[in-house]
């Protein structure tokens, strides 16, 4: 008898237990994919989560090592499909182009959006949770609406809205934007504001924290690195957004004046050819080292002085910026999206005009001539972390609305 009602009371608990799908559109290891990943170790523990990801997807091992379940689908992402291939090949005027979003609508969204309708009544979970914006999620949105399933967009762009986006938009139940200026774009492109929570990424402030200055001397010596010259980073998907190319142009005139800087440069991506280039072009190849991409990120931020992010195009909201907040290091970011709601200019780093290679080449000089100012950023850098960016205020506001849709 008491074996039953033990075993009763078991899968009635394993009954209420809420079943919550993420779909992440990116195939590449990114912030998106890292905030995915911290999303669902915070949420395993009171929800059944599986993540779905496309074909040849490049994070499943990460999420498995997670102890996450993670599943492949036998799809591609629209930019890696044939018929994208085939839209690039046609020409067609700008004003037509309402022509290439009715054909990718009608030859890729729709077929799509039936697998993803057969896959959620199959699975039933209770929630959809798909982790980009609007315009990559079309399909997972409408599959979702017409298996009677709620769901979240969490954007983590900023785009323009097609008119075929503001119609799937009516069938979101709640948008999460990682900052202001994704939440205002969208606002701006008419989705309504109660409809958008603002959710700022988050950090591990235990893992990403401030070493004593002994460990990083330590750090430095265990990788040969000079424990008295000024280090840089940089890092991120190496794209031409990310404003490398630039960095590097003001790197060779910084080194000029000041031979003792070093740059490490943490990431991978497409344009990694032709940074490596640029940087033996400009004769800065024992200035500048490439990493290629690391699991131990709050390393390389501890063992450096000052940190860069220099996005030529507005960030949403940069992984790098306050993961190096948290480990207390100044930041130089340009003051365009997400990045000028995080630094505080003065306070925490300092921000630039938007493709001001100038005043970037003025910022590095300020940081590397004063010691005292670069420690004092970092602290405020690390008390604005804990007061905004830290993972259990994140996991308390993400229960909060799901608690609101379910």
């Amino acid at each position: 008898m008491e074996n039953s009602v033990a075993n009763y009371l078991m899968n009635t608990e394993k009954k209420a237990t809420k079943k919550v799908i993420f779909i992440e559109h990116n195939i590449n290891i990114g912030g998106s994919v890292i905030s995915l990943l911290n999303m669902a170790k915070l949420i395993k523990e009171n929800y059944e989560v599986i993540i779905y990801c496309f074909k040849g997807s490049k994070f499943i091992n990460l999420y498995k090592r997670a102890e996450l379940k993670v599943y492949e689908l036998p799809f591609k992402i629209f930019e890696k499909s044939m018929l994208f291939l085939v839209i690039n090949l046609l020409w067609l005027p700008r004003g037509k182009r309402l022509i290439l979003e009715m054909f990718k609508m009608i030859f890729y969204t729709l077929p799509i959006m039936f697998k993803f309708y057969r896959l959620f009544k199959k699975e039933q979970p209770d929630l959809i949770h798909v982790n980009n914006s609007l315009r990559f999620n079309r399909a997972e949105i409408l599959a979702a609406y017409f298996a009677r399933i709620p769901c979240i967009c969490h954007v983590r762009q900023i785009h323009r809205c097609t008119w075929i986006d503001l119609w799937v938009a009516r069938n979101v139940s709640c948008f999460i934007a990682v900052s202001q200026a994704v939440k205002q774009n969208y606002i701006k492109w008419g989705i309504p504001e109660d409809r958008i929570e603002l959710l700022y990424n988050a950090s591990d402030l235990n893992l990403f924290k401030p070493y004593c200055k002994a460990g990083q001397i330590r750090l430095r010596q265990h990788l040969g690195l000079n424990e008295n010259y000024i280090y840089i980073l940089a890092a991120g998907r190496l794209i031409s957004k990310k404003g490398f190319e630039y960095l590097f142009q003001v790197l060779a005139e910084v080194i000029y004046e000041y031979p003792h800087v070093r740059a490490l440069i943490v990431g991978e991506g497409p344009d990694s050819d032709h940074l490596q280039n640029l940087v033996q072009k400009l004769s800065l190849k024992d200035y500048i080292f490439f990493i290629g991409c690391v699991d131990n990120m709050q390393d390389y931020y501890n063992l450096v002085d000052i940190v860069v992010q220099y996005s030529v195009e507005p960030d949403p909201f940069p992984r790098v910026v306050i993961e190096a907040m948290a480990c207390g290091r100044p930041v130089i970011g340009s003051n365009s999206g997400g990045i000028g709601e995080a630094i505080d200019d003065g306070k925490t780093g300092l921000l630039i005009p938007l493709g001001d290679v100038n005043s970037l080449k003025n910022a590095l000089m300020k940081l590397i001539d004063d010691a005292n100012k670069r420690t004092e950023m970092g602290i405020n850098a690390r008390k604005k972390a804990e007061q905004l960016y830290d993972i259990k205020k994140y996991a308390d506001k993400l229960y909060k609305i799901y608690k609101e849709i379910l």
